[in-house]
C-alpha cells in the first residue's frame, strides 16, 4: 500500500478498508472507519490530533489490531502505551497465538470438509434417532465424532467460536448438514444421503434437487385434481436437469424428506406432500423475471 495518506476522508477510508483485509477485522466498517481517524486525523476534522504513522510499523500491527477490535481509535498514544505494557504484550502474544492456530483450524476444515461432514452428519442423524430432534451447533461441534476427527490429527477440538461456527457453516455449503431458524432443526443435508449410490443418484447440489422435488409435486397435483404424489412416486419419476434420478429407490426419497422440509422445499398438509415456502418464493420470483421479460418497451413520447 502507498505511504501515501490522503486528506480525502473517503480515499482514507478505502486504505483502512485495504489494510485491514488480510487481518480478523477483514469487512469491518467500523473498525476502518476508526483506522482511518486515527491515520487521517485531519481530514475527519480533527486538527490538533497526532496522525498514526502510516503504513503502521511492523511491530505495531498487533496492537493496531487490538485496540481496533476493543472499539478503540488507535492513536499513536494508545500504541505506544499497549506495546510498552508487558501485561499487554503479553496479551497480544497469546492472541496473535491464538489467531494463528484459529487460521490453521479453518484452513484444515476447508480442505478436508467431506471427511468433516461425514463425521459430523452421521452424529446429527444419530441425535435424530435418540431424541427426535437436532442437535445445537455447539452440540454437533462437541460431539465425540468430531473429536474423535481432530484426535486423529493430534488436535484438540477447536473452540465453537469461531471456528466451530466456521465449520458448520462450510458443512451446510457442502450440502453434509442444513438447518433453519427453528430451535432443533439441524439436520443431515443431501450429501449425507447420497455418499453410498454413486452416480445412481444425482450429484447436483441441494437447492437444484429441492427445485427438481417442488416442481414435480406442483406438476403432480396439476394433473392429478390436487392430490399430492407419494414418495415412491416421486423416486420413480423425478429425474435432475440431465436426467439422472433425484432418488435411489422410495426409502432412500422418505428419509430425505427432513431436509427438504428444513429447506423450506416441501411441506406436508393433510398428510399430502405441497409446495414449501422456497418453493413457492422461488417461483414467485420465476413469475416476476418473465414478466419483466416480456413486458413492453416504453415508447418514447
Amino acid at each position: 500500500m502507498s505511504t501515501h495518506v490522503s486528506n480525502d476522508p473517503e480515499e482514507s477510508m478505502e486504505q483502512a478498508r485495504q489494510w485491514l483485509a488480510p487481518t480478523t477485522l477483514a469487512g469491518d466498517i467500523d473498525a476502518a472507519r476508526r483506522l482511518a481517524r486515527a491515520v487521517d486525523p485531519a481530514g475527519h476534522g480533527l486538527i490538533r490530533r497526532e496522525p498514526l504513522p502510516w503504513p503502521c510499523p511492523t511491530d505495531a500491527v498487533d496492537a493496531v489490531v487490538d485496540l481496533l477490535c476493543h472499539k478503540q481509535v488507535p492513536t499513536p498514544g494508545a500504541v505506544e502505551s499497549l506495546l510498552n505494557s508487558p501485561a499487554a504484550r503479553a496479551g497480544l502474544i497469546a492472541r496473535a497465538a491464538w489467531a494463528t492456530r484459529a487460521a490453521d483450524c479453518t484452513a484444515i476444515i476447508d480442505e478436508n470438509r467431506h471427511a468433516l461432514g461425514e463425521a459430523l452428519s452421521a452424529a446429527v442423524a444419530i441425535h435424530w434417532i435418540d431424541h427426535a430432534t437436532g442437535p445445537t451447533w455447539r452440540g454437533a461441534w462437541e460431539c465425540e465424532p468430531v473429536l474423535d476427527w481432530w484426535q486423529t490429527r493430534r488436535m484438540s477440538v477447536p473452540p465453537f467460536s469461531p471456528v466451530g461456527r466456521h465449520g458448520l457453516e462450510v458443512l451446510h455449503r457442502a450440502g453434509w448438514v442444513t438447518s433453519n431458524t427453528a430451535t432443533g432443526s439441524l439436520c443431515p443435508g443431501r450429501r449425507f444421503y447420497i455418499r453410498f449410490y454413486g452416480d445412481h443418484v444425482s450429484p447436483m447440489p441441494a437447492h437444484v434437487i429441492g427445485s427438481v422435488v417442488a416442481r414435480f409435486i406442483g406438476t403432480y397435483r396439476r394433473c392429478h385434481g390436487g392430490r399430492g404424489p407419494s414418495w415412491n412416486e416421486i423416486a420413480t419419476n423425478a429425474t435432475d436437469p440431465r436426467g439422472v434420478p433425484v432418488f435411489f429407490h422410495a426409502a432412500d426419497a422418505r428419509a430425505q424428506r427432513r431436509w427438504l422440509l428444513t429447506d423450506g422445499w416441501i411441506r406436508v398438509d393433510r398428510g399430502q406432500l405441497r409446495y414449501g415456502p422456497r418453493a413457492e418464493a422461488e417461483a414467485f420470483r420465476r413469475r416476476q423475471r418473465r414478466g419483466r421479460a416480456g413486458a413492453p418497451l416504453a415508447t418514447a413520447s
